[in-house]
């Protein structure tokens, strides 16, 4: 099947291409790949073929009446037959693949530009709280995450900025949280591959519908800083709101479940034990959130039913799938 070859030839760019000095495909590798899809990436200058090698860790090779051999340039060991393709190399071009993924994903905003030797601005998308302004970085390891990232920073407008690495990579939660709080996020790329793509590169994101590209949760709540964020951009919510949708988000991020009527009612009774509050001022509640909320993200007014759904007689339940929602 095409896409899965495609898939396939390009995790092994990635990995490739986050080695330092970058690596190279063969012609093994070409053998193995489907060939419509070899000669695609060939095609899109993600892969230049170089000069076959004439040597490699001291062993010589040399074409006599058409086999290719090869043996040990001190003269010692037996020759060995080789095949043409053994001798093939493809060269990543780094810069190719930051096209491809600019093109690919609809990325637009500033042009390519490398970085020094480990990143490249790929460019931005959206506007306004909404924006994304995103950049390759590879070969990004522990010791060196807070530099390279805290480098793109410097070479960043004010906003978010998301980091592409070509694989995944396992940084300390610490460090996560240092970037997280300067809106710097990590995604790697071959997790977010999209695997019915009919192109190289494709990235399976969450969109909003102006099209923004977010692998953050879809609710983010930050209980102490008293901060909402829907779909990448903030909620002004009043304190009684907050705790309304603070309780919806945890029973929906635990249990999947519904919220009863009067356990939300002890929500807004929390700020004034000695005022009743009464239904009408809990669908009052429900009300302004689901405006807020839809407002925020640019989303239709009439989607606000769908977010806070209401199960008459009994209570509320947020339609945000659990794996959406983050609550810190």
């Amino acid at each position: 099947m095409a896409s899965a070859s495609l898939v396939k030839l390009t995790r092994l760019l990635l990995q490739r291409s986050d080695r330092h000095p970058i690596g190279r495909l063969d012609g093994n590798d070409q053998r193995t790949a489907d060939a419509a899809v070899f000669l695609r990436f060939l095609n899109l200058g993600l892969l230049t073929e170089e000069t076959q090698l004439s040597d490699s860790d001291g062993i010589m090779f040399e074409t006599i009446g058409g086999r290719v051999w090869g043996f040990c340039a001190d003269g010692t060991g037996n020759a060995d037959v080789l095949t043409q393709d053994d001798l093939r190399q493809f060269k990543i071009d780094l810069t190719a693949v930051c096209r491809q993924i600019r093109k690919a994903n609809q990325i637009e905003g500033p042009p390519l530009e490398p970085l020094g030797p480990f990143a490249m601005r790929i460019g931005a998308v959206g506007s306004g709280s909404r924006r994304r302004q995103y950049f390759l970085v590879r070969a990004l390891r522990p010791k060196n995450a807070l530099d390279l990232a805290y480098t793109i920073r410097g070479h960043a407008d004010e906003g978010a900025v998301v980091i592409l690495t070509p694989t995944e990579r396992n940084l300390p939660d610490n460090v996560i949280r240092l970037l997280r709080s300067t809106q710097i996020e990590i995604i790697p790329i071959d997790v977010h591959l999209d695997e019915n793509a009919a192109e190289p590169l494709v990235l399976n994101l969450l969109r909003t519908p102006q099209g923004m590209p977010i692998d953050e949760p879809e609710l983010f709540i930050d209980t102490g800083g008293h901060r909402v964020c829907f779909h990448g951009a903030d909620v002004s919510l009043t304190p009684r709101e907050l705790n309304v949708l603070v309780v919806l988000a945890n029973e929906a991020a635990h249990d999947a479940g519904v919220v009863n009527q009067h356990f939300l009612l002890d929500c807004l009774r929390g700020s004034d034990d000695n005022e009743e509050a009464l239904p009408e001022q809990l669908q009052k509640v429900i009300s302004l959130l689901r405006t807020a909320l839809t407002s925020a993200a640019g989303l239709p007014r009439e989607h606000g039913r769908k977010l806070i759904i209401s199960k008459r007689g009994i209570g509320y339940r947020l339609g945000i799938q659990q794996g959406n929602i983050r609550i810190v």
